[in-house]
């Protein structure tokens, strides 16, 4: 996901975030849908229920969470995006202890502190610029983040009884729709611009990489994990979105940056450490 802030950013800056957003989730529905059809996976079988409770999430973790991003990223840096982005592990956090999901752990907000360090030596708090030209995008950030990390505890429930693949594809064909309604302003008004090749290998990063696996991931994981230990990952965005910058701009790797990675690290493995427990033979 860290790749998907520098490419996301290119791509908004060519086509409308609305429209970009409602046709990479066409996409990925109709992607996902065929991978579920020819997995051989049984399909729930809830009836309504089931499509309702996918509908609901589809429109907090993909709709509300996408439309907000994109259009954040629109009027914001990558650097501020991924910055704002690293408050998900702890807004997820708060929300899993205040409803009782998960016990306060000392460790682990000290874990996603450690890794907050290295964030902010990997982009340097002077390099996030707050101002006019920027506040709208960071809000909507903000926003984004909180869906998400709501998404990550309401949603956990649901993917430990649901299987991935179909719960991922009919996410993506209700988000789809969702989203192609806030966008249809945007769409009547579409111009396909002039797109270069390299640009359509980033649309198609973007679909596959930035979208389709990082959401099966989640739910996948989200069945088999805590939801505050897939938010702390969110901590290696900025890292692989600096580390993208470098292969892409040939800018080389400061000493700083080495060990604002160390720290990232040292977050993660603070925070996933599992206690132990001694017992004392009597």
């Amino acid at each position: 996901m860290g790749v998907h802030f520098v490419v996301a950013k290119n791509i908004v800056s060519v086509l409308p975030p609305l429209v970009w957003a409602s046709f990479r989730l066409i996409v990925a529905a109709f992607l996902m849908l065929v991978i579920a059809a020819f997995s051989g996976r049984p399909h729930p079988d809830e009836g309504w229920k089931y499509f309702g409770l996918v509908a609901w999430f589809s429109v907090l973790g993909i709709i509300f969470n996408q439309a907000t991003f994109l259009l954040g990223l629109h009027f914001t840096s990558p650097t501020n995006s991924a910055i704002v982005c690293t408050l998900l592990p702890v807004v997820t956090g708060v929300f899993v202890v205040l409803r009782g999901q998960e016990p306060f752990r000392v460790k682990t907000f000290v874990g996603i502190a450690t890794g907050m360090v290295g964030v902010s030596m990997m982009r340097p708090l002077s390099e996030f610029h707050w101002g006019d030209a920027t506040w709208i995008g960071d809000g909507l950030i903000l926003i984004s983040v909180f869906c998400t990390a709501a998404y990550l505890t309401l949603g956990k429930r649901f993917m430990q009884s649901h299987d991935p693949v179909w719960s991922t594809a009919w996410l993506f064909f209700f988000g789809s729709f969702g989203m192609a309604a806030l966008a249809l302003p945007d769409w009547k008004l579409f111009v396909r611009p002039e797109v270069s090749p390299t640009m359509y290998l980033q649309m198609i990063y973007a679909i596959i990489g930035g979208t389709l696996i990082p959401y099966f991931l989640t739910h996948w994981a989200l069945a088999r994990t805590q939801s505050s230990t897939i938010a702390l990952f969110a901590c290696m965005q900025p890292l692989v979105a600096g580390f993208t910058d470098w292969v892409w701009t040939g800018r080389s790797l400061t000493s700083g940056q080495m060990w604002a990675g160390g720290w990232v690290f040292a977050g993660l493995i603070i925070a996933t450490q599992k206690v132990r427990t001694v017992r004392v033979k009597p």
